[in-house]
């Protein structure tokens, strides 16, 4: 018998099917005991085992991997915002240092 997330969803309550959609590549390689007793570590409400199951598959597909690989690209993306952003700042704040010290020198060549 061929699994698929919509036989999954038979054997788990409904409120349980949003994580099944989110989770249905590592879960399509178990089997159907599997998936029973991962539903029931989640009925129970021992999350932690019931994710870490799901970490540990998802790790062997390379599907962690690929999400690893996506937050770093992400990551880097903010970094580099970052960086921008401390330019602009870095140049404003020359401005107005400049501005302040030419200020200041008119004041001084007043008196």
């Amino acid at each position: 018998m061929m699994l698929t997330v919509d036989k999954i969803k038979e054997y788990v309550p409904e409120e349980l099917h949003p994580i099944v959609d989110r989770h249905g590549p590592a879960i399509i390689d178990m089997t159907v005991d599997d998936v029973k007793a991962w539903a029931e570590l989640l009925v129970r409400g021992d999350v932690y085992s019931a994710y870490k199951e799901l970490f540990d598959r998802m790790r062997d597909r390379g599907g962690l991997s690929a999400m690893v690989a996506e937050d770093e690209r992400t990551l880097e993306s903010l970094r580099e915002l970052v960086d921008e952003n401390a330019e602009r700042v870095r140049r404003r704040n020359q401005v107005l240092l400049d501005l302040s010290k030419v200020g200041l020198g008119i004041l001084m060549a007043l008196i």
